[in-house]
């Protein structure tokens, strides 16, 4: 799995919140109302005390989109102005600032997945059960005029990884089991003080900008509780659509022209600002 440094360089640490709620302070506990609590057995009390202990155990350090080098740019963008990379350098690096600024000026992250540390931060023995990770308040709209630009980066490895089909009717997220490559039903289990490392690879239909929001029930003593993922717009992330606009992929060259231009079957070709522009023009008219 290839997970660059974005250009922001930023990590946002912060604690899952109840689905009730839309914002979340950082490296605060949560406390959340008892009328959102799930109880998985019939023998366990629904008390607010338990469940908020549940929410509050698990802290979520979420890497959001801006740690990543997938964006999707608007096809009016000045492609011209893209300052070509310096020689010895790498692609969007510390010593090619000026990409990193224009990048942030027009364009937006798109990451294919969404990579975040689960971790039991309790200090009793008490298990804390991860599951039903899932998509919900989906809203979807045509994707808009643009282009995928990506500029290479680091990689890092994760110990779970799951795919949301965002076409699936339950939009629920299925584990990857590393030793048979087939996935199964999501689940995770944390110790007191143990950690994971999550990534959540989103399917979508290309033609459709996604909203939405990643949910998961925390459980502890049979009572859960649903806390919803934070990500660096607050409680939802977007999935622009390219349409279009995957005609085109544009990486950022390390020498040369400013761009390379990958097309269908996998063609390749060096290309400049204004070779960009004209290709987007043909291709969104």
């Amino acid at each position: 799995m290839i997970v660059a440094a974005g250009f922001m360089g930023l990590v946002t640490a912060i604690s899952a919140v109840p689905a009730s709620q839309t914002a979340a302070e950082p490296e605060t506990s949560v406390s959340p109302s008892p009328s959102s609590s799930l109880v998985k057995s019939a023998s366990a009390s629904p008390t607010p005390s338990v469940s908020s202990a549940a929410a509050a155990a698990l802290r979520m350090k979420w890497i959001g989109p801006d740690d990543y080098h997938d964006y999707w740019v608007p096809a009016d963008a000045p492609f011209s102005s893209f300052p070509i990379t310096k020689p010895d350098t790498v692609p969007c690096g510390a010593d090619n600032q000026g990409q990193l600024d224009w990048i942030q000026q027009y364009g937006q992250a798109r990451p294919s997945s969404y990579v975040a540390t689960l971790r039991n931060r309790s200090d009793e023995v008490r298990a804390l059960t991860v599951d039903n990770l899932r998509v919900e308040d989906v809203t979807t709209e045509p994707a808009s005029p643009g282009v995928l630009l990506t500029c290479v980066g680091q990689g890092a490895g994760d110990n779970l990884v799951t795919e949301i089909d965002m076409q699936s009717p339950s939009r629920k997220a299925k584990l990857l089991d590393p030793d048979t490559l087939k996935f199964r039903t999501f689940v995770t289990n944390l110790g007191a003080g143990e950690e994971n490392v999550l990534r959540v690879d989103l399917k979508n239909a290309e033609d459709l900008t996604y909203r939405g929001r990643l949910r998961v029930d925390v459980t502890r003593d049979d009572v859960a509780e649903t806390v919803t993922v934070p990500t660096d717009r607050g409680d939802e992330f977007v999935r622009q659509g390219l349409g279009k606009g995957q005609a085109l992929h544009l990486v950022v060259e390390s020498m040369g022209q400013a761009f390379d231009c990958q097309g269908p079957q996998d063609s390749h070709s060096s290309c400049s600002g204004r070779e960009v522009e004209k290709r987007l023009t043909q291709i969104w008219g």
